[in-house]
């Protein structure tokens, strides 16, 4: 018995065994059930090898893809694995709300300006961007550090839809 949990706090540390347990708790409890059990892992390198295989192991739908990306920004996932999560789970989301949705709650909890603008970059080539993205996407412009990343967001804003008076007044302000 304490030979078995420790096989499966290893695996919760190091993914080493995901080969063999991802199919069981996929059996067991579906997504979901592999969500309760990445919601256990501590570190980003693992939860982040279970959300690829899971992905390639089951055709996720758009709740699902939701459901990790809110499970990844509650844990606090790293902007590395945050905006590597992002890449190969965002174009699954066809422009969906809650999907889009899911992935500002990811983009609003980086620090870094590198991954968050490539993080916005990546919900912004998911489909046009309604009113309430466009605004938070004006909020975030100002928390970043580099003039640069600054202009690469305002360049995705003006590609992303269109804009009313008021977010053309807090641009050119």
């Amino acid at each position: 018995k304490w030979f078995a949990e420790f096989l499966v706090t290893l695996d919760r540390r190091t993914a080493v065994g995901v080969e063999q347990r991802l199919p069981q708790l996929l059996k067991k409890g579906g997504v979901a059930g592999v969500l309760d059990e990445t919601g256990q892992m501590h570190g980003d390198y693992a939860r982040s090898v279970y959300y690829a295989k899971l992905a390639a192991a089951t055709r996720l739908s758009n709740a699902d893809v939701a459901r990790v990306f809110d499970q990844a920004a509650t844990l606090t996932t790293s902007d590395y694995y945050a905006a590597e999560l992002l890449k190969s789970f965002g174009g699954r989301a066809g422009g969906e709300a809650t999907v889009r949705a899911a992935m500002f709650k990811i983009i609003r909890a980086m620090s870094s300006d590198y991954y968050q603008a490539e993080a916005v970059r990546q919900a912004v080539g998911s489909g046009r961007l309604g009113a309430r993205e466009i605004d938070f996407l004006i909020e975030i412009v100002p928390d970043s550090d580099s003039d640069y990343y600054k202009t690469d967001v305002l360049k995705q804003i003006l590609a992303g839809g269109s804009r009313d008076d008021e977010q053309r007044r807090k641009l050119a302000g």
